[in-house]
């Protein structure tokens, strides 16, 4: 996996396998390696929310703080 949401998540995955497929290894259906994907105009509007998260040791103990993002909301819309 990507060692990330992918490995957890059957419909990420499924995602990003289009995504590669259509964008980066793919011939886009046009035989030219994702070339129309890539010109193609798009518009994305992502938001992300995220959570301070505290790690706790193996002793049980207060560790790090660090940022995990909890959601990730899209609106997307193709120009072809």
């Amino acid at each position: 996996g990507e060692g990330g949401v992918s490995d957890y998540d059957p419909f990420t995955a499924r995602l990003l396998r289009l995504y590669r497929e259509v964008y980066v290894d793919g011939d886009g259906g046009d035989g030219g390696s994702g070339r129309h994907a890539r010109n193609a105009d798009r518009l994305g509007i992502f938001r992300s929310d995220y959570m301070l998260h505290r790690t706790t040791t193996s002793e049980g103990e207060e560790g790090e703080y660090a940022i995990k993002q909890v959601e990730l909301n899209t609106i997307a819309a193709s120009f072809a």
